[in-house]
């Protein structure tokens, strides 16, 4: 019973205005956060052979424009030797376009003059792929397919649809969406302290000794406890309880003690990805960490070694709960990197 309505008491501050939503379609990627701020992100045809990526966001609000085209290509570049074609556009990429990258082999290519940025919109429309020329021969390219598809979405979840700021179906109508505001979510830590092993094993021992061998295992002799906990403040206590260790992803359970009460599991949300605006707790986490010193407790779940997909997730204590701050993720294991995964919540 306490853990319901512990479930529902830290879900509530988390429903939001508009429904996040993931959307994959072919080759491209499409996501929406709680502002109706979306990413598109397009693939090579081949995901296991080439890095050929393409990303592109614009915000919510009537006004927003796609500000940047990004694109990743595992090549080195030179200004005046390269050129991006879509059809019957072309565009020979000079200085301005290259930026050096920590992800891939050769710099990123950044599009942001609006006029190329709308140009190159317009050739994707009719254009099967986005290719990379070089000495007038095509050493890679971003597939367009499913690329009209996501974009029509994105226009249909920022009711962007018959307007003339549409990417895909446009008309004359103004687009007029109110977009929800970022939630305020501000950490509250005040004297967080790591606790002793004397003070961590009273609590730990028996906690564990009330949790079933399924749903957390006992730590491995050989290395050891893992758990830990920190005093958050006067009257709330954090403990983490390792509960699996595989090859690249560790698991973990979150507790929540106030005072001298028994321990309470501690649910987490996390946005639902299916656009029905609903948060999902979660009591287990993945290779999670809480910095004491900003109140922050994170996680990074890994859907496979290499870290090219699923989430990262933060959470800011206020004084009274763990309130979801961000929020990224990328269901399809095809190569982006974290800093390229789309946001499905943020807050101010």
């Amino acid at each position: 019973m306490r853990v319901l309505f512990c479930l529902l008491l830290l879900a509530a501050p988390f429903n939001p205005v508009s429904a996040q939503a993931y959307k994959a379609i072919k080759n491209w990627i499409g996501a929406c956060d709680n502002t109706r701020h979306c990413t598109a992100i397009g693939l090579s045809a081949d995901a296991n052979e080439s890095l050929a990526q393409l990303r592109l966001e614009r915000g919510g609000a009537a006004d927003a424009q796609i500000e940047r085209i990004g694109l990743r290509f595992d090549r080195q570049l030179e200004a005046g030797q390269a050129q991006l074609v879509a059809g019957t556009f072309k565009l020979e990429l000079g200085p301005t376009h290259l930026v050096q990258s920590e992800v891939t082999e050769g710099p990123e290519i950044h599009i942001v003059e609006p006029i190329e940025i709308a140009s190159l919109l317009a050739a994707m429309r009719n254009a099967s792929a986005l290719q990379l020329m070089v000495g007038g021969l095509e050493v890679d390219a971003v597939s367009l397919a499913g690329s009209s598809a996501v974009l029509l979405w994105i226009d249909e979840q920022q009711q962007r649809l018959g307007s003339d700021s549409a990417l895909i179906r446009r008309g004359p109508a103004k687009a007029n969406a109110i977009v929800p505001a970022a939630p305020r979510v501000l950490a509250n830590i005040k004297d967080a302290r790591v606790l002793d092993a004397a003070a961590l094993l009273a609590i730990s021992v028996p906690l564990r000794a009330g949790l079933s061998a399924d749903s957390c295992e006992e730590p491995d002799p050989d290395i050891g406890s893992r758990d830990a906990g920190w005093r958050i403040d006067a009257e709330h206590t954090l403990i983490q309880l390792l509960c699996f260790s595989g090859a690249y992803n560790f698991g973990s359970r979150w507790f929540v003690q106030r005072g001298t009460a028994p321990p309470q599991a501690l649910p987490l949300p996390l946005p639902a990805l299916d656009g029905s605006g609903r948060m999902q707790p979660t009591l287990d986490l993945i290779n999670a960490e809480f910095d004491p010193a900003t109140g922050a407790l994170t996680q990074f779940s890994k859907g496979r070694g290499i870290g090219d997909c699923g989430n990262e997730a933060r959470w800011l204590w206020d004084g009274k709960r763990f309130q979801l701050a961000s929020y990224r993720t990328m269901d399809d294991c095809r190569g982006v990197s974290s800093d390229w995964w789309p946001v499905l919540w943020r807050s101010s």
